[in-house]
């Protein structure tokens, strides 16, 4: 029998079982034949077998060394200078770009102001918030010490224009005593002083119009000279009258009652006190 063999083959008709060997791996590529192209295949005959995966599925010869092919730009190069340049920037761009620059410029240069301030004489910006300084005027309270002498004068000059009126107008009438202290008098939990008994009279007399000072050693019909005297003078016919006025205005018996005004006489039958 004639022996077989494969296209390629190492010359063996049959391997070691007898069997022809159509099935066998090619040990070696298939070279071209006239005409076609050189090129070696990717795909190693030792490792794929001829047979199973035939050489027309894979063409060869499609990616010439190693390269990918592209029919527009061979070898894999791309032409300089294909990509064009950006578009220059819009107008609404430029004016952004403008106003951003103006206002680090302004910026800048108040920083340089606030830092010259500073560098001067302190911080520029206390300085312009401050107020301007004002002149303010002083008004001088000057505070009159009164001493017990001149405050001893105004109950003098308070008593004898007084006593004038008294003379004048209700001398031999009926009035109401309303307060008698002296300088020294330990009286309703106090020791009194001339501004006290001042101030008293003082207080009576703006509320009653009416209110007079006497001086009780100018009067006969008191017991004890050297008292300041506080009546009230009025039309009292009798002194009933005088002690309904005291009532009505609120007073009590040791504060408010009737006192015969004369200067003449004496004590005797001048206080007329109220139950």
């Amino acid at each position: 029998m004639a022996h077989m063999t494969t296209p390629g083959g190492s010359g063996k008709d049959r391997d070691e079982d007898g069997q022809p060997p159509s099935l066998a791996y090619s040990a070696e590529p298939a070279r071209p034949g006239p005409g076609q192209p050189q090129h070696t295949s990717p795909y190693p005959g030792a490792q794929y077998p001829s047979g199973q995966y035939p050489s027309a599925q894979y063409p060869g010869a499609q990616y010439p060394g190693g390269q990918y092919y592209d029919p527009q730009y061979p070898g894999g190069q791309y032409p300089g200078g294909q990509y064009p340049p950006p578009p220059p920037p819009s107008s609404s761009s430029r004016t952004v770009q403008i106003v951003l620059s103006v206002v680090i410029i302004a910026l800048l240069a108040a920083g340089g102001v606030v830092a010259w301030q500073w560098v001067k004489g302190g911080d520029g910006a206390d300085q312009a918030d401050s107020p301007p300084a004002t002149q303010t005027d002083v008004t001088t309270t000057t505070t009159t010490t009164t001493t017990p002498a001149a405050l001893g004068d105004q109950l003098r000059e308070q008593a004898q224009q007084d006593r004038t009126e008294v003379m004048g107008g209700s001398n031999g009438r009926w009035a109401v005593q309303l307060s008698s202290k002296h300088e020294g008098l330990v009286a309703e939990g106090r020791t009194w002083t001339e501004a006290d008994i001042l101030a008293e009279h003082q207080h009576l007399r703006s509320r009653y119009g009416q209110t007079r000072l006497l001086w009780s050693t100018d009067w006969p019909v008191f017991s004890y000279d050297g008292w300041w005297v506080t009546v009230v003078t009025g039309d009292f016919a009798s002194p009933e009258q005088a002690n309904a006025w005291c009532r009505k205005e609120g007073f009590d018996r040791d504060h408010c009652f009737a006192k015969l005004l004369r200067t003449t006489g004496g004590p005797e039958g001048t206080t007329v006190y109220w139950r």
